[in-house]
């Protein structure tokens, strides 16, 4: 691949896109984010003003039925600037939203971590470490504040 369709490619999915989906109507949001490379399983909700990976949308992957909230951000790599590199190195992860999950408003799910099935991320969270299936998150770092219980 040259640097041309590189650079092209790059832009396509890292800026044109994104802008698209920001400014799209609802529903065309999740459409967007698809072709951007993100493995979207189905009745995905993404909020226009969600952020999902702007570098490695392809290293995350949102199973079915998950909600992202207004705000929240979704990343897959950590780069940090000159004078950081010198005590930190780059890295890029995989993240995986379990089936369910609820990401809150303005919630961050780092790189590398997991969202489990039926997980609740509650607003302005940041998830550093798995979240357990079926339990409510909260703080920074998110920790679990409490189990979901069948309703019923």
């Amino acid at each position: 691949m040259s640097l041309i369709s590189c650079a092209a490619e790059y832009l396509w999915k890292s800026y044109v896109l994104v802008l698209l989906a920001r400014l799209a109507p609802p529903g065309w949001t999740t459409w967007c984010h698809r072709l951007r490379g993100v493995r979207m399983g189905r009745e995905v909700f993404i909020d226009r003003f969600a952020v999902i990976d702007g570098s490695f949308p392809e290293r995350v992957t949102i199973e079915d039925e998950v909600r992202i909230a207004p705000g929240a951000a979704v990343l897959a790599h950590y780069e940090p600037g000159s004078t950081l590199a010198r005590y930190t190195k780059p890295y890029v992860l995989d993240v995986r939203l379990g089936r369910y999950c609820f990401i809150g408003v303005n919630a961050v799910v780092m790189p590398g971590t997991t969202v489990g099935e039926g997980a609740i991320v509650t607003s302005g969270s940041v998830v550093l470490s798995d979240a357990p299936p079926y339990t409510v998150v909260s703080g920074n770092p998110a920790k679990p504040v409490s189990r979901l219980k069948p309703v019923g």
